[in-house]
């Protein structure tokens, strides 16, 4: 409530930018939030918490803007500085100004009908449908790089973007953070810690555990390892223990 709009202040002219640095800030508390290393997949933490990146939220004010300019009277001095810029874009379509980051944005997400006829029916029927179209681009994205990245081997097993259930129901700090760590990678198992060796990565199949030399992924810490033999025994059900695999170790992460 404090923080965000100050980081978005003016958003509704600069808002269709880059800004990795507004967006470090915004990752940077979630990860502490979360109690997880700096270095772990942004990704991750979108989805634990299922909060999309404050570029969507900036977005919305750009278009909440343009929809309030382009129902100004044509005196007003935004709306005519809105009409030269929208009459240069015809006339030089290659030059850059706000309108055109704003046609390019309706443009993408399929709203081109919205731009032509420059106003929409219903502003708050248009924005709430124009925010569930950048949550679904977005949602779509973020699945495509938990896919694509070699990472999230294990995370994406259970990936589920949303406010995880535990983030609340477990009450003791230590514990909570421990749970997120072991589901975004940031632990010190060796399927991680192999990845930033230096002066050369281990190989994946190389990162063994020490005690019983094979990998060492969540997977085997959680239902395989012999060394956590007796507390496995005294906190996870016999359901999960025997004859452990793949679909149970999902089940119980989720």
């Amino acid at each position: 409530k404090l923080i965000l709009p100050i980081l978005s202040y003016g958003s509704e002219i600069w808002g269709l930018n880059e800004t990795l640095e507004i967006e470090r800030v915004h990752l940077s508390f979630c990860k502490r939030l979360l109690g997880v290393k700096i270095q772990t997949q942004n990704n991750f933490i979108y989805g634990e918490l299922g909060r999309t990146s404050l570029q969507t939220k900036q977005t919305v004010n750009v278009i909440r803007y343009w929809l309030k300019i382009i129902q100004l009277e044509n005196f007003k001095f935004v709306k005519i500085v809105y009409n030269l810029m929208f009459r240069q874009l015809e006339e030089k379509p290659n030059s850059n100004s706000w309108a055109k980051s704003v046609k390019h944005l309706l443009e993408s997400l399929g709203f081109y009908d919205v731009w032509l006829f420059q106003g929409v029916g219903d502003n708050e029927l248009f924005l709430a449908v124009f925010k569930t179209r950048l949550h679904d681009v977005f949602l779509q994205n973020w699945m495509a790089a938990i896919n694509d990245s070699p990472r999230a081997r294990c995370y994406s097993l259970f990936a589920n973007f949303q406010l995880q259930p535990y983030l609340l129901c477990v009450n003791i700090n230590k514990f909570r953070n421990s749970l997120c760590r072991l589901k975004v990678s940031s632990h010190r198992l060796e399927i991680e810690t192999g990845r930033w060796h230096k002066p050369e990565p281990i190989p994946y199949n190389e990162r063994k555990c020490h005690y019983c030399n094979n990998l060492e992924d969540e997977f085997h810490f959680v239902l395989e390892c012999l060394l956590y033999k007796d507390i496995r025994k005294k906190y996870i059900k016999k359901y999960y223990r025997i004859r452990p695999n793949i679909p149970k170790f999902v089940e119980l992460m989720t």
